[in-house]
Order: C-alpha cells, then structure tokens, then sequence
C-alpha cells in the first residue's frame, strides 16, 4: 500500500489556530522566565523568619467529625474549614531547606459551631527544594499525618519574600479516602 503524504494548512489558512499557538508560546516563554522551572538559576534565600497562615476544608461522614472536632452532627456529612497560623524558621542549604513552625488553629463547621478541638499539633517540622522561584515541601505534623505543598515564590533581588502554595494533606482520619482537603499555604518574611 503506498504512503500518502497530506498537505497540512498553512497557519495563515487558520488564523485562529495562528493565535491560539502564539498565546501557548508567549505562556510558555512568561512561565519560563518567571523562573518556575527556569535552569540554571541560583536558589532564592528563604532563611529567616516567616508568618504563614494556612486554610483546610475537611469533608467527611457526619457520624465521625463531631468526634475528632468536638462538634454536635450537622447530617450526614459535614464540612470543616480550619484556619492555622503561625511562626515559621527556615534554615536553607543550597536549593534545600527545611524548617521548624509554631501554630494556632480555629476550626467551624459549615453549620457554624466552633470546634472545640482538632487533630493538628502545636508545633511541627518541614522539609523542601526550590526550583527557580518553584517550592516543594512537605508538613510532617507528627501522627502519620502530613501535608505536601507546591507553589511559587514571591522574590525580591535574591530573596523570597512570599510563599504561595496549594497542598493535599494525607489525613490518618477513619475516612481518609472520602475526605475532600483543600489547602492553601501562604508565607511572608518577617
């Protein structure tokens, strides 16, 4: 059988296709320079002091939640959004760093009781890497439970001045495969 070879459209047969690649490219090429994956870069200094603050929605049956937050039943599931914040010290080597943060916690269900309790620690460590302005990093908050996070920095000169992040947590809750977790991270240098 023999090949048969299909003339392609020109880009300028198509000019919505035209437009459509020169916005992929000019997307590209910001994200690029943006420094997300950008090579070849020297890693932003994240050592000091930060403030960070953070907000967890936790989704799970109706008949568990008001055990772990010390709330009465709102049906058959229920929604909690916690708000966290804190202190964060991050010592940095490299593109690695690591770090130890303080927190306090409020948590209220959709129905709008205050939680009485709730399974996050006072205090807790992280670990990370930094890819041009990119940040990894994972919470580990002790009790099987931690939180890994992905994001970007805010960067002034040669050092990060905000940490904007979204994470998913893996929860050691009885109806962890049920949870819904939405967790936004951010940080600013003290």
């Amino acid at each position: 059988m023999p090949i048969r070879f299909r003339k392609l459209p020109s880009l300028t047969a198509r000019p919505r296709l035209s437009a459509a690649l020169a916005a992929v490219a000019l997307l590209t090429l910001t994200h690029l320079e943006g420094g997300a994956i950008a090579q070849g870069q020297p890693a932003s200094d994240l050592t000091g002091q930060w403030s960070w603050e953070e907000s967890v929605l936790i989704v799970g049956p109706g008949d568990v939640i008001p055990g772990i937050f010390d709330v009465d039943p709102e049906g058959p599931v229920m929604q909690v959004r916690c708000l966290a914040s804190g202190a964060l010290t991050i010592q940095q080597n490299g593109s690695s760093f690591s770090g130890s943060a303080d927190q306090q916690w409020s948590c209220v269900t959709a129905g709008g009781q205050t939680a009485l309790q709730a399974p996050f620690p006072a205090t807790f460590d992280i670990t990370g890497s930094i890819t041009g302005r990119g940040v990894h990093f994972t919470a580990d908050v002790g009790q099987g439970f931690s939180c890994s996070y992905h994001g970007s920095l805010g960067v002034t000169g040669d050092v990060a001045t905000a940490i904007n992040a979204t994470g998913d947590c893996d929860v050691p809750l009885p109806f962890h495969p049920n949870t819904d977790k939405s967790v936004y991270f951010t940080a600013t240098r003290q």
